[in-house]
This record gives C-alpha cells, structure tokens and sequence, in this order.
C-alpha cells in the first residue's frame, strides 16, 4: 500500500465510535484517548490529525503546542489490521510539517522501555532519547513536618541559579513534566516565575534546593539544589500530602544512581521507571 493514498485530515467528535473499536484494548486498563478526543477535538493549543484510507479511519496522531517554539506528539494509534503500511510515518511526517509551520523548533514524545517497536519507529525517523525518567511515591507522614517555605517572587533568581548549576544528571537536559498532562518540557525562567505566582515552589529551610509541584494531586516535577536541601523537600512533601488529607506524595525524577539513592533516603520507592523522552529537531 503506497503512502500517497493515505488521507490526513483533522479529527472530529464524530470519529470516536470509529477510534473506539480499535483502541480500547491498547493497554491492559484499556486507552485514555477516547476520554482525551473531545477535549482534542476543541482544544485551540493543538492539532488532532487521523488517517484514512478507502473511507475508514485507521490511525490518529495529536501535536499539542506547549510553547513558542516546542510542541508534544502524543496518542500515536494505527488499527491493528492496517499496520505495517506507513500509516504512522505518514502521521507523524505530518504532524512535523505542521509543527514547522507553527515555527516549532523541537518535537517531544515519551514512551515505555519495554515498547522498543515504538522505539524503532520513532528513531527510524530521527528521533533520540534524551532522558528516562522514574516516577517515585511515599505515604503521607504526618511525622514529617515541613521546615521548607513557600518562595516568592523575590526568590526567582536564586532558584534559577540553583537550577542552572545542577549537576546534569539532576537537570536530564533541561527537560521537566509539565504541571498538566502527560507532557515534558524545557525548564525556563519564565515558567519557574509561573509557577512561584501559582504558589508551588518550596525552598528549603537553608535556601540551597528547591521543588516545583504539579497541579494535580501531590507531583514533585522539579528537584535541584544540595542533597541535603533535596532531601528536606521530599520529606517535606510527604508532610505535605498529610496536610492535604492525601494517601500519598510523588516525585518524577531521571532514572539515575543519584535519584534511586536519593529516593531511599526519604522512604521514596519505585513505582513506574522507564519513561522515555525522545526528541526530534524540526
């Protein structure tokens, strides 16, 4: 089957019985996409694209455009009878294309270890992994009283100059999840600022690390400083979750020595590693 029959066009509501049938079982717990495809369908902060060949949807793809220049491939889907035919290539090329367009300089996605036919894909099209990342939890201790503080405004410059002189395994390249969604991004000073106003960075008691939280639930995205002041934080979130009558507080992290070290320090286990971001410069 040659690519050029294959139609991209933009996704509609009407779709999602069609997507439905052939995605529902793309997990063990089933696919998130159909729970996402309305909100992708209205969403003005991105691109919902699918695949058609003779009239039927086959596969869908959604570019999400989380800044000026950077943009997050996500929801990669073909129909198991129709693999093997480009489909995702031709998916993804076009996503790229309009990627560009929007003058997106970087293309991101993430994916599990243990899909190394994904993998294949995406290197195949000149995608590399720039980082793995863990996801870490803990229970809620209400022992652990925070010493930490909430930063201020004030506080931007010095928690930019702790991030910005982190080792490299604390930094992995810049790249940090997203307060919402499923998505990394470039750490920058303008979203750190964001996220001081919105009141979820901490400092430690010393000033020399600080944490960043998510928006949902209890998620450490950001963790830089000393490891002393690393470690004060961790702590000082699982407090924290008790505070916010939470069972449990979570920590996304490179999956390195130093952070599995660090983890077992502050009762933190492992709960999901294998998280791959790859890469692609437009």
């Amino acid at each position: 089957m040659s690519a050029t029959t294959i139609q991209i066009r933009a996704g509609r509501l009407d779709d999602l019985d069609a997507l439905s049938k052939f995605t529902r079982k793309t997990f063990r717990w089933g696919d998130y996409i159909v729970e996402a495809w309305p909100h992708w369908v209205e969403s003005a902060r991105g691109e919902l694209l699918v695949a058609e060949l003779d009239g039927a949807l086959v596969g869908t793809v959604h570019v999400r455009y989380v800044g000026a220049r950077e943009a997050w491939l996500e929801g990669v889907r073909v129909h198991p009878a129709f693999r093997h035919q480009r489909i995702a290539t031709t998916l993804i090329q076009d996503a790229h294309r309009r990627a560009k367009q929007k003058r997106c300089r970087v293309m991101r996605l993430e994916t599990f270890s243990y899909n190394r036919r994904a993998q294949r894909l995406f290197e195949k099209l000149g995608y590399r992994c720039v980082v793995q990342y863990a996801r870490y939890r803990a229970r809620a201790a209400q022992e652990l009283a925070p010493t930490m503080r909430a930063a201020n405004r004030a506080d931007a410059t010095r928690c930019w100059e702790i991030w910005t002189t982190a080792p490299h395994g604390q930094r992995a390249q810049s790249l940090t999840r997203a307060p919402f969604g499923w998505l990394w991004w470039e750490f920058s000073l303008s979203r750190l600022r964001e996220a001081i106003r919105a009141q979820r960075v901490w400092l430690s008691a010393d000033a020399r690390a600080f944490m960043v939280l998510g928006r949902e639930e209890l998620h450490a995205l950001v963790l830089a400083g000393t490891p002393r002041g690393m470690r004060e934080l961790l702590q000082g979130a699982q407090g924290l979750a008790k505070r916010q009558k939470l069972s449990r507080a979570y920590w996304f992290a490179p999956y390195t020595a130093r952070t599995r070290a660090l983890a077992a320090q502050t009762r933190f286990t492992l709960d999901e590693a294998g998280m791959l971001i790859y890469e692609y410069v437009l």
